[in-house]
């Protein structure tokens, strides 16, 4: 009982909502058509359509979910004219504003793009089901990997959370230290640096990454590294646009 109650409220307050709206879609269509046009008229009846269409379309996502399965259908129907209509006019509205501008319209209420809950309208619903395009890299080269940072970043998070145990240490230290493709990391002993290289090393070799190139600052070691030995003397070298003496 209160869920009907709830419903027709929800009803009568959408018909209120939607005749406020038509009326202003009405006078802005009425102002369009005018041969002695107002833009600044105009522009307040975008302003206040955005502000009216934003309660009824949370009022709408309030109603979805009370919707009879056969009724569905034809209220989102209805409903995205409705939604249609007013982004129309919306649009049409700016484009005879910038006519009539000498600067782009910049004012977030004359621009076409959606709210936020304009854009989730109807799309919380689990009513309504939209196949998305997939799309699958099977392998990264360094060159495609350098213009894509992004996937980049996405593949090594992957490998680090499936870091085995005795690997998990130097997949933490990773996750912390990488910038794109370097990795700019401190450690406080020889031992530490030696252990560190060894497994990001094993680590990214997992996932077919070569980590290679390993610099540091000069440090009291036994040990020798595979591709850079101990070097007395300070070398300058650049890290993401960084000079590093090393």
């Amino acid at each position: 009982m209160a869920e009907a109650q709830s419903f027709e409220l929800l009803k009568n307050k959408r018909k209120s909502l939607r005749t406020a709206v038509t009326k202003v879609v009405n006078e802005l269509e009425a102002e369009l058509s005018n041969s002695d046009l107002n833009v600044d008229r105009l522009s307040e009846l975008v302003e206040i359509i955005c502000i009216k269409f934003e309660p009824l379309t949370l009022v709408d996502q309030q109603m979805e979910p009370l919707f009879k399965p056969e009724e569905f259908d034809t209220e989102f129907e209805i409903t995205e004219k409705y939604r249609e209509k007013v982004l129309l006019w919306q649009f049409r509205a700016k484009k005879k504003i910038n006519e009539f501008s000498k600067t782009p319209v910049t004012s977030p209420s004359l621009q076409t793009t959606l709210s936020q809950s304009q854009d989730e309208h109807f799309w919380n619903s689990d009513n309504i089901h939209i196949k998305v395009p997939k799309y699958h890299f099977t392998r990264f080269y360094g060159d495609d990997a350098s213009k894509c940072p992004f996937l980049l970043a996405a593949v090594l998070n992957h490998h680090f959370k499936q870091a085995p145990e005795h690997l998990e240490k130097a997949a933490e230290k990773l996750k912390d230290s990488m910038h794109v493709d370097n990795c700019v990391a401190s450690v406080d002993f020889a031992e530490e640096l030696e252990s560190f290289q060894r497994d990001s090393t094993e680590l990214l070799a997992l996932g077919k990454f070569d980590l290679r190139g390993w610099r540091h600052s000069d440090i009291e070691s036994n040990f020798d590294f595979q591709d850079n030995q101990q070097k007395s003397d300070p070398q300058e070298i650049q890290v993401l646009g960084l000079t590093w003496n090393v």
